[in-house]
């Protein structure tokens, strides 16, 4: 029996340890063989269950004579199972090619009274159906355009994503209702003016019905909600249409964040900020009267990563405002060590395995993101150097 201790690091150094109890066996004469030892199978996400997805061939001393093998999988996975006698492989779960593309089985016979076994790899690749609807990104939609722009001026863009993939996932953006003013790029999904604002009667806000469809065979599709504020040219201008910023989750309180800033066109110098909305848990502030934002309260990436505030600025006359939107992403802080999903494997091998057979997989996961979550797995104090890698 070999004792191995695998160690998994993330991207940031944070450290999980596991133990692997390798058990040798001894070689018995008349090997069992599959053929061939890996398999490659498409299957259809919806594939309904007890799908049969293969039938190996075992070969024993060069006939394929199975009687007395026992067939299984050499680590369970609840959406597969293996017959005993025949070792056909069957789905007994649901499929998600969204989540998981591929998977990988290993599918092991064991003739008990001969102490023989053999070992094949399954490599199941998961194909595409339409079972995605799109999903817009960067919601909510929030446009101000002045009451004076030139007929043709962009308003705003909306983007949708789809995690199907082909043709099941290329769209086509359309308005709903477009109160004869507005027009949207089917492919861009930009929205633009089609007449003079200040010669039309609209509603404040205008609200814009956007429907984004994929190109499936039966297609699938989602509306999000575009509010356009049509503005006072006379009104405080923000810098920028709106804002993005980010900040790590271990930013000190009192941290800075953004500056946002305003310019008063009625004559007046003096511009105030407020916090309009987006903020329920007073996570931020802003300076009154310098717009700059500053974390306020400490941050959980793994809570919440994203924050959509709305911030009016408002001139000394306090009859004439602007509000804005400002994006916070909150960044992730390497502050979640690796964890094992065992603490104990236990493998078994003959005695004269070939060099580079597996034996076992040792599997953990971090709760962190990005390099955070990455985890290189190695031996640091491998008592049997040159046996285990």
């Amino acid at each position: 029996v070999y004792h191995l201790v695998v160690v998994a690091t993330d991207g940031g150094g944070l450290q999980d340890s596991c133990d692997v109890f390798v058990l040798i066996q001894d070689c018995p004469d008349g090997m069992l063989l599959f053929q061939p030892s890996i398999y490659t199978v498409p299957v259809f996400e919806n594939a309904s269950l007890d799908t049969t997805f293969l039938s190996p061939v075992l070969l024993s001393n060069g006939s394929r004579d199975i009687n007395g093998i026992d067939f299984s999988l050499s680590i369970p996975d609840g959406r597969f199972a293996v017959n005993p006698s025949s070792g056909i492989l069957t789905l007994t779960g649901s499929l998600d090619r969204e989540l998981q593309s591929l998977h990988q089985l290993a599918i092991q016979a064991v003739d008990g009274s001969a102490n023989r076994f053999a070992i094949a790899y399954v490599n199941l690749a998961i194909l595409d159906i339409n079972d995605n609807a799109p999903v817009f990104q960067n919601t909510p939609y929030v446009a101000f355009v002045e009451d004076n722009v030139t007929i043709g001026s962009p308003v705003i863009r909306v983007s949708a994503s789809d995690r199907d993939t082909g043709s099941n996932a290329e769209l086509e953006y359309s308005l709903l209702q477009t109160f004869e003013v507005f027009s949207i790029e089917a492919a861009t999904g930009e929205i633009r003016t089609v007449a003079l604002l200040n010669e039309v009667m609209l509603p404040t806000p205008v609200e814009l019905t956007v429907l984004a469809r994929d190109a499936g065979y039966e297609p699938m599709s989602s509306q999000t909600t575009v509010i356009v504020q049509v503005v006072d040219s006379r009104a405080p201008q923000f810098s920028s249409p709106t804002y993005t910023a980010e900040v790590s989750e271990d930013a000190a309180i009192g941290a800075m964040v953004t500056t946002v800033l305003a310019m008063s066109r009625s004559g007046g110098d003096a511009i105030t900020y407020t916090i309009v909305s987006g903020d329920d848990l007073r996570q931020f502030s802003i300076g009154f009267n310098t717009g700059m934002v500053s974390v306020n309260m400490f941050l959980d990436y793994e809570v919440l990563q994203d924050y959509q505030l709305e911030l009016r600025a408002q001139d000394a006359s306090g009859s004439l405002s602007a509000t804005t939107f400002l994006s916070i992403e909150v960044t992730d802080a390497n502050d979640n060590q690796p964890v094992f999903s065992q603490g104990i494997y236990i493998a078994s091998v003959l005695e004269n395995a070939t060099i580079g057979r597996m034996l076992t997989q040792v599997n953990a996961s971090d709760m962190d993101s990005g390099v955070n979550k990455e985890i290189r797995y190695q031996l640091p104090n491998n008592s049997y150097p040159g046996v285990f890698q």
